[in-house]
C-alpha cells in the first residue's frame, strides 16, 4: 500500500461508552453474581447478541438454566422486541 500511495481509512468508534450511573430502585439483582445453582429450573440467565448479515443485524437471545447450562430457550428477529 505504501509503494502505491494508498492509504486506509481508519474505522470511526461506533458506541459512545457511558459513565456507570446508579441502578434504578426498580430494578433487582436477584442473583448477586451467586451463579452457581443447586438444582435445575432455579436460576436462569439470559443474554442478547447482535449478529450482522448482508441483510442487516440480527439480534439473538438465549435463556440459559445455571445448574446444567442448558439452553431453555432462543429467539432471534430483525428487531430487538
Amino acid at each position: 500500500m505504501k509503494k502505491d500511495k494508498l492509504v486506509g481509512i481508519p474505522s470511526q468508534l461506533r458506541w459512545k461508552r457511558r459513565t456507570s450511573q446508579p441502578r434504578p430502585d426498580h430494578i433487582v439483582n436477584h442473583l448477586q453474581r451467586d451463579f452457581a445453582a443447586d438444582r435445575a429450573g432455579v436460576k436462569w440467565v439470559t443474554d442478547i447478541t447482535y449478529i450482522r448479515t448482508g441483510e442487516g443485524w440480527l439480534y439473538l437471545t438465549v435463556v440459559i438454566d445455571l445448574f446444567c447450562g442448558q439452553v431453555i430457550g432462543w429467539s432471534m428477529s430483525h428487531r430487538m422486541d
